[in-house]
């Protein structure tokens, strides 16, 4: 465990990297917090491995701060599938924000890889559920809201001895949340579709003893989706566009 004070802006910074069973419940990530004169927050990420569960990914933050370090959010975030940032933690943090994720196989599609030397590939396929929930507590009114993500992502690669490397891959995700605010009463539904599909190719030129060297390729992606929009005053919204809905991108795999 690492405890800092940093003296110009009077407050202590703390970190801690967490490998432990608790009870049935094998956990392994880090946490972070901070006190100090502009306020507080206590932040932790990881895997845990419930029985009968298997492996999932979990984040958490809470605290009333008006700062809050870039890095600590990039850490949560990476435990969410939803890429995309809730109001709790966009400017500092003022409440809680838990976001929590499963991955699970396809049976029908499962991953596989094989080298035969001359050439090699892998190919898998995967979906999961993103759900999180949060809430915004200011001056004026708290904000509630839960949201929750479906996906899938199927995936192909091959390279061969002549350094020729391609491969493909498709995701599809379907997403809803909303949000209350005590204040007023109103409320927000925001729901999400989107297919993303994308390729690439890659020719270098294979050298006895330096491996591959001087490479030229091309890449593509594309990302479609389907907006929808209604809330507590009556509007209704209706929308296609290019982009995905978690603001994920393609990875080849996982």
């Amino acid at each position: 465990m690492g405890l800092t004070y940093d003296i110009k802006n009077s407050r202590f910074l703390g970190n801690l990297n967490i490998n432990q069973n608790l009870g049935p419940v094998k956990f392994i990530g880090s946490a972070n917090m901070l006190v100090g004169s502009n306020g507080w927050y206590f932040s932790a990420g990881g895997q845990a491995t419930p029985p009968g569960i298997g492996e999932i990914s979990m984040g958490l933050i809470i605290g009333n701060s008006d700062y809050l370090p870039a890095d600590v959010t990039t850490t949560l975030m990476q435990y969410a599938y939803d890429k995309n940032v809730p109001p709790t933690i966009k400017n500092g943090v003022s409440g809680m924000f838990i976001t929590g994720r499963k991955d699970v196989p396809i049976i029908n599609i499962p991953d596989w890889k094989i080298d035969l030397g001359v050439v090699s590939a892998a190919m898998g396929a995967k979906a999961g559920l993103d759900a999180r929930i949060w809430m915004n507590f200011d001056s004026n009114a708290n904000e509630y809201g839960i949201g929750a993500m479906a996906f899938a992502h199927v995936y192909f690669s091959a390279s061969s001895i002549t350094c020729t490397n391609f491969g493909a891959e498709a995701r599809a995700e379907l997403g809803a949340k909303g949000s209350y605010n005590t204040a007023n009463g109103n409320f927000n539904l925001d729901g999400c579709g989107s297919i993303t599909v994308g390729g690439h190719f890659e020719q270098c030129v294979p050298t006895v003893f330096a491996g591959c060297k001087w490479c030229v390729g091309t890449s593509i992606s594309k990302s479609v989706k389907l907006d929808l929009h209604f809330d507590s005053g009556g509007n209704t919204d209706l929308s296609f566009g290019f982009g995905n809905c978690s603001k994920q991108p393609l990875s080849g795999g996982w």
